[in-house]
């Protein structure tokens, strides 16, 4: 059914669309991880598409009224605890957006600075290229080290760490997965030998 529902939104049927991810999100038993998604889905339908096939009221009483509605949904999506964090920063952002539109005064508007995530420390490292620019093709730039060395651009980043004091490795969470994967079965191992020796030595003892 939730397939369907992108079906319909291919083909500009917004009403139906909207219809049912309400009926989606009115249970709690199936697909209950992609509740997000459908939330933020049926908010940005409210708040876009709605006002232009409802025809009863005026233009700007009918736009208010889905504005008002959207509002809603993000409030309900924010609420359930089956929506993914992953979500709620653009919940957040349409919530907010909704209420500068509908000219809500600042002391009602909701605040979210409480979850709000400090910007980022930025980095920049510079290098110099020693190739051309080929779509497809790994770059190559000079080592920092030796000028005759070329290097990839994760590597030339990670020289510059270690020269501050650094120890790295680049791997793309290959080597977080080579070291979890193992750890876990070396624990399941052990656990058996103990299991195993204890009851080893225990029937040494009857005898």
């Amino acid at each position: 059914m939730f397939k369907g529902a992108y079906v319909l939104s291919r083909f500009h049927d917004y009403e139906r669309e909207w219809e049912v991810l309400s009926e989606l999100l009115d249970q709690t038993l199936f697909r209950r991880g992609r509740r997000g998604e459908w939330w933020e889905r049926r908010a940005l339908i409210e708040e876009r598409y709605m006002w232009q096939t409802d025809t009863s009221m005026s233009n700007p009483q009918v736009r208010k009224k889905w504005l008002k509605k959207s509002l809603e949904t993000c409030e309900l999506a924010l609420q359930d605890p089956d929506t993914h964090v992953i979500f709620h920063p653009w919940l957040q952002k349409r919530l907010l957006r909704i209420e500068r539109g509908l000219g809500i005064p600042k002391a009602q508007q909701h605040t979210f600075a409480h979850v709000a995530l400090r910007p980022p420390t930025v980095r920049e490292f510079t290098g110099i290229r020693t190739d051309e620019r080929d779509i497809g093709k790994k770059s190559a730039w000079r080592s920092t080290r030796d000028a005759a060395k070329e290097v990839s651009v994760e590597e030339l980043c990670l020289e510059q760490y270690e020269d501050q004091g650094w120890k790295g490795f680049h791997s793309e969470n290959g080597i977080i997965t080579t070291i979890v994967y193992p750890v876990s079965i070396v624990r399941l191992k052990i656990v058996c030998i103990v299991i195993l020796g204890h009851s080893v030595s225990s029937a040494t003892r009857g005898f």
